[in-house]
């Protein structure tokens, strides 16, 4: 891997850490000042609808800029906007609750908005930084960080606000987001969309090649059926499964959360591994991983011992992660790299849709008939994702339209 890529992985991986650190703060921050859970909640749920509003509105912005600049430029937003509202809440020193949930509805909605734009662009660079025989495995070094700063953000996060205080976690992020641009900006980004091509491309192009290309039609209804399954790991239906059917405390919450982590960390390292092989299989790989975690998850949902569980769980991560990077590598074969960036932009609105009608759709099936029937159903529906996959078989045959690109 050249030094463009290591210093984008580095750059997405701090950007991600310093994100997580910064929600989990305002959080923590809005619920400390007004006892309101739901005040609290809603930092996330402004922050996913301003990922969906950058999801829908980056090929505007593909028009005005090449995919490198979209990336510099809304990070740089990310940071001054950051570092304004650190600095103004050093300044003001207001603890009035409509203060501070306001600037904290207000940071997330533009860091959110900014966020999705520099991770959509982020996405979009990776594939033209490698060599093409190096995809998979360049997708699966990106799935580690991804996880690994997730389980860090995640689980240090409360510690360091705990121990520091929020407005020092808030520096911390901003620090972090900071520096790692400033490494970005002395490393050299190839010149990835051309101009005149992407005033070409309508705003709606990435949505045509999600729904119209029957390759890429089947994965997106496979992405759509796991989407509206992906909310038993929300940390709500966690928590029930883990009081209802394995008869635990919560701390068993904790354990659950980071068994899934440390297992996807531990998949991507044998995908890296394996990566030629993969490479060479993308198909098989794609459909054995979503089978696995699909047999995983049944085994999970009628599991009643608790290590077992934890077992389980550990092991469903590499079954994600052969399925994931298989089908990201797939994508990337069969999609002309000119065409990426919006269909990576229409990729990250429908999944934000998704994520969001998981939450409610999870929630409701908990509510009606408990935990355990949440993850059974889930099983159902990723069985039939897999079947779907089957029916790449008969594109087998495709052929590759990336281009060769100078890698530095």
């Amino acid at each position: 891997m050249g030094k463009s890529f290591k210093a984008l992985w580095f750059n997405h991986s701090a950007a991600e850490l310093a994100s997580s650190l910064w929600l989990m703060t305002w959080i923590a921050a809005v619920y400390q000042i007004s006892g309101s859970a739901a005040l609290a909640g809603g930092i996330s749920l402004v922050r996913s609808l301003s990922a969906l509003c950058s999801g829908l509105t980056l090929p505007l912005w593909y028009k005005r800029w090449s995919v490198e600049k979209v990336l510099r430029r809304f990070q740089f937003i990310n940071i001054v906007v950051s570092l304004a509202f650190v600095v103004l809440l050093q300044l003001a020193a207001i603890d009035s609750v409509p203060f501070i949930v306001i600037f904290a509805y207000i940071s997330n909605v533009i860091s959110g908005y900014s966020r999705g734009c520099a991770n959509a662009a982020t996405t979009a660079l990776y594939p033209r930084l490698v060599k093409e025989e190096q995809r998979a495995k360049s997708n699966s070094i990106v799935n580690m960080g991804t996880q690994f700063v997730s389980m860090f953000g995640w689980t240090v996060g409360g510690i360091l606000i705990q121990q520091l205080g929020s407005f020092n976690v808030l520096l911390v992020s901003t620090v972090i987001l900071s520096l790692a641009a400033l490494l970005l900006a002395f490393i050299p980004l190839p010149s990835t969309i051309n101009d005149a091509t992407a005033k070409k491309q309508s705003m709606w192009s990435g949505w045509g090649i999600l729904f119209r290309d029957p390759r890429i039609r089947i994965v997106t209804t496979m992405d759509i059926i796991e989407g509206l399954a992906n909310g038993i790991w929300i940390g709500g239906v966690t928590l029930l499964f883990v009081q209802q059917v394995l008869n635990e405390t919560e701390a068993w919450w904790g354990y659950i959360n980071a068994a899934y982590y440390a297992g996807s960390i531990f998949g991507a390292y044998l995908i890296m591994k394996r990566a030629k092989q993969l490479q060479n299989h993308l198909l098989p790989s794609m459909i054995i991983g979503s089978v696995m975690f699909c047999l995983m998850l049944f085994a999970y949902a009628f599991t009643t011992a608790s290590w077992v569980a934890l077992i389980i769980v550990f092991v469903m991560g590499p079954a994600t992660q052969m399925r994931d990077v298989s089908q990201l590598t797939y994508i990337q074969l069969n999609v002309a790299l000119d065409q990426q960036p919006n269909l990576y932009a229409a990729k990250s609105a429908l999944g934000t849709l998704l994520f969001g009608l998981s939450i409610a759709f999870t929630g409701l099936i908990a509510d009606l008939w408990g935990a355990q029937m949440v993850y059974i159903i889930a099983g159902f529906m990723y069985s039939i994702s897999s079947i779907f996959g089957f029916f790449l078989f008969s594109f087998r045959k495709h052929h590759t339209v990336t281009m060769h690109h100078e890698v530095k």
